[in-house]
């Protein structure tokens, strides 16, 4: 991070009483999700981070579980109803209470399978920073006309709008878990995760891994903001970065998936250069370097909104005229 960028906004639902969250007991009326307080005096159990990958169909996106002693938290929920319920079904053969789900940005492969977790765990409460809260009340109407003609009824009707979240930390064991609003990844809405007591940070759709990276709505400008915020999680020092989505059998080293993202990114911008008004020319040089990647309908649609004849490289389609589109 430059000493020019402004420091991320930390977003967590906290503040004495938490709006009926509960404390890991059962009690809705207590502060499970509490502020740091300084008064625990015994050492707290170690954090784990489990990690759920959906099938290939919801983009082989992340959902991810901090697990503690009793209680644990869940980071995205999946796009299709079929996929939050194996998502819900795989929280529940880990016998924790669930306490909160928080959005980490508002695409809707991210957020729209969270009907299927409550159905299992009620008493969880959906939270996202306020940016993207507003950018899902803003978006989701129009994201379920894109969907429900390629998913039908596996897409809810209705998506659950999260709760914004509060400028204090959130805690489960006594450990610290730091939601960071950065901004620009492949949207422009994007938080991240950070548990440090296990050197992880959850990133969303701010890092990929193994998979094309969704930049179809993203402008030339835009992708360099996003470049320097794969920086500021570099300077976090976790040891793990947990991308928003995730190809089978790749590793979360955070050295590599951010390295990985930052140099796709830079490598996407140089081919769209070389290839302008030509989407087969530059999705054949993307695959020249990068032919083992999943998603390739991700990069399709990328190089259909870069390259029309007579558009502004910086002016963008919107994502919901594309089916392809995973915002």
């Amino acid at each position: 991070m430059t000493s020019s960028s402004p420091p991320p906004q930390e977003h967590a639902d906290g503040n004495g009483d938490v709006d009926g969250i509960g404390n890991g007991d059962g009690n809705r009326n207590g502060n499970a999700l509490a502020p740091l307080s300084g008064s625990a005096t015994r050492p707290a159990p170690p954090l784990a981070i489990e990690v759920f990958t959906g099938p290939e169909s919801a983009f082989f996106a992340t959902s991810s579980l901090i697990i503690g002693a009793r209680d644990a938290i869940l980071v995205d929920a999946q796009l299709t109803r079929s996929a939050g319920r194996e998502l819900a079904e795989w929280i529940a053969g880990k016998g924790r209470n669930l306490l909160a789900v928080v959005i980490t940005h508002p695409h809707p492969d991210h957020y729209f399978g969270v009907e299927e977790v409550l159905r299992l765990f009620p008493q969880a409460h959906v939270l996202a920073a306020p940016p993207v809260v507003d950018a899902i009340a803003a978006t989701a109407a129009a994201k379920v006309r894109q969907w429900r003609p390629v998913y039908g009824d596996d897409i809810p009707e209705n998506p659950i709008l999260p709760r914004p979240l509060r400028p204090q930390p959130l805690m489960i064991d006594r450990q610290l878990i730091r939601v960071l609003y950065l901004g620009q990844g492949d949207c422009d809405t994007s938080t991240v995760v950070h548990v440090p007591g296990t050197r992880t940070v959850i990133a969303g759709d701010l890092a990929y891994n193994g998979t094309h990276i969704w930049t179809a709505d993203t402008t030339a400008e835009q992708r360099t903001a996003w470049i320097r915020n794969l920086g500021r999680i570099a300077e976090l020092g976790a040891q793990w970065v947990i991308a928003g989505h995730r190809a089978p059998e790749q590793g979360d080293e955070a050295a590599r998936v951010l390295s990985f993202t930052g140099e796709y990114l830079q490598d996407y911008d140089r081919l769209l250069a070389e290839h302008p008004g030509d989407p087969e020319g530059l999705i054949t040089a993307v695959g020249e370097l990068y032919g083992e990647l999943t998603l390739p309908p991700v990069l399709a649609a990328a190089a259909a909104a870069h390259t029309r004849v007579g558009a502004d490289e910086d002016a963008v389609a919107p994502a919901d005229e594309d089916p392809a589109d995973t915002a």
